[in-house]
């Protein structure tokens, strides 16, 4: 039906929205943390039904650019009790890729 399409179009465009606000500041690393808690404990609960049940979270650069980003997303991951190789992170921002050095070092830990 055409009232649902526009209500997903307006959906999105109010993730969008919320999303772009968020990366303006700071609250997009808090929101993030509880967004990676939040998807690991959803992960614990289908893996009781989907043994090989693994997530994915999106990060945005900002995000992976706090000085403590290494340390804080294993420790999440073990404080869930699952192993690391159920989460994939996924960056966000394409172009801020150009910074390799700096993203290899955080991926190798």
């Amino acid at each position: 039906r055409c009232s649902d399409i526009i209500r997903r179009k307006e959906e999105i465009y109010l993730l969008r929205s919320l999303c772009q606000s968020l990366n303006k500041g700071d609250m997009i690393c808090e929101v993030g943390m509880w967004v990676l808690k939040t998807a690991l404990e959803q992960c614990k609960v289908w893996r009781k039904y989907i043994p090989d049940f693994k997530m994915s979270i999106n990060m945005s650069y900002i995000q992976l650019r706090q000085p403590d980003i290494a340390e804080k997303v294993p420790e999440v991951v073990e404080e869930s009790g699952l192993h690391g190789s159920v989460l994939t992170v996924e960056i966000t921002e394409s172009m801020q890729l150009m910074d390799y050095p700096y993203l290899n070092e955080i991926i190798d830990k």
